[in-house]
């Protein structure tokens, strides 16, 4: 099937432009993907802005045909919690420089933290869709979602923004490789998930019916900060016709967003008492997904960390009075900055390997 989704890390720092890519004497090429994606849904849009001239005055009725201007690529895909996918997608994130602790054989702790500044790490797409290929390049992940329901896999949702975008007009001689074989058969699910409240070691959040968790880069869409003048302009030539369309020069984080829900099968009085008076508490999220293969020593299983600093319940509650049925609860909650730290959250992976 020519069908296929597959991403790998941008070589250029703070992401590759058309100028990159066209640059004389030394092009930069967009490098095929190191992860393929087994995604469940997957799409790409160059998000063309035209210019229309309706409010010309011609002496008919109707209107100028617009004409082409400037494109705002964006990339957006599901799939099944896969580790690796995390790694990738959680790190690009957060762009931090990651911290690894322990030797091999054993197993490798490395911590992630949010980047305070720009640039994004960025990276790469390709995707195959039978007759039509596509590649991104400069890909900042604005979000990512990670949703644990009670009674399935856990999912990834990943959107982000790219400075490049090409639709090949023939499918690449050779096509790029695919394989799915690190992946590995465990994915991150509820079934596997600890978390915990409260200071120190934190105390066990009992019988969680369901676990969701956003980062958002808050990544800033103004066009006077992303696109310069005279640069990452794009020429084509159709039926004889010349276009030009502008492409970005660079991202800008915003003020990111943690956000996120716990569900529960019974009510919680408890966490309701925190709700109304705001507690601010440290919430850590433990998700294993099966033994690292090969195995390390001493044999561990992968696991993602996210520890956040202060958790706030910001809404939720019980469900509403019926005569039948069980009633559950839900809570939303935010994720904040600690004042004795100034930090607000932390992703740890463990793992055969650091993760970069």
């Amino acid at each position: 099937m020519a069908r296929s989704l597959g991403l790998a890390v941008d070589p250029t720092a703070g992401g590759t432009k058309y100028d990159d890519v066209v640059a004389t004497p030394t092009p930069v090429a967009i490098p095929d993907p190191t992860v393929w994606i087994p995604a469940t849904t997957a799409t790409m849009s160059r998000n063309p802005n035209n210019l229309n001239r309706n409010n010309e005055v011609r002496g008919v009725r109707g209107s100028a045909a617009p004409i082409a201007f400037s494109a705002d690529p964006t990339v957006s895909f599901e799939s099944r919690a896969y580790p690796q996918v995390a790694k990738l997608v959680l790190s690009a994130a957060l762009s931090g420089t990651p911290a690894a602790t322990g030797t091999a054989p054993a197993a490798i702790t490395t911590k992630i933290e949010p980047t305070q500044a720009n640039p994004l790490r960025t990276l790469v797409a390709h995707l195959h869709r039978e007759e039509q290929y596509e590649v991104e390049s400069g890909i900042a992940v604005d979000s990512v979602e990670l949703k644990l329901p009670a009674d399935a896999e856990g999912t990834l949702t990943v959107e982000g923004k790219a400075l490049y975008h090409d639709v090949k007009q023939t499918l690449p001689s050779p096509l790029p490789t695919t394989s799915y074989t690190g992946l590995g058969e465990h994915t991150f699910m509820l079934r596997d998930v600890k978390a915990y409240k409260g200071a120190g070691a934190g105390v066990l959040i009992d019988c969680l019916a369901g676990l969701t968790i956003k980062f958002d880069n808050g990544l800033i869409d103004d066009f006077t900060s992303r696109f310069c003048a005279g640069q990452n302009v794009r020429s084509y030539t159709v039926n004889s016709q010349s276009y030009r369309q502008w492409y970005p020069t660079r991202h800008r984080i915003g003020p990111q967003l943690i956000t996120g829900r716990l569900d529960f099968g019974l009510t919680r009085p408890d966490l309701e008492l925190e709700r109304v008076l705001a507690v601010a508490d440290k919430l850590v999220i433990e998700a294993s997904a099966g033994p690292i293969s090969p195995a390390t020593t001493p044999a561990v299983d992968e696991v993602l960390r996210i520890t956040l600093a202060k958790s706030v319940l910001t809404g939720g509650g019980a469900d509403p009075l019926v005569d039948e049925g069980d009633i559950k609860s839900n809570y939303e909650f935010g994720g904040f900055v600690d004042p004795s730290t100034g930090k607000d959250i932390t992703v740890e992976f463990v793992s055969k390997t650091a993760v970069s």
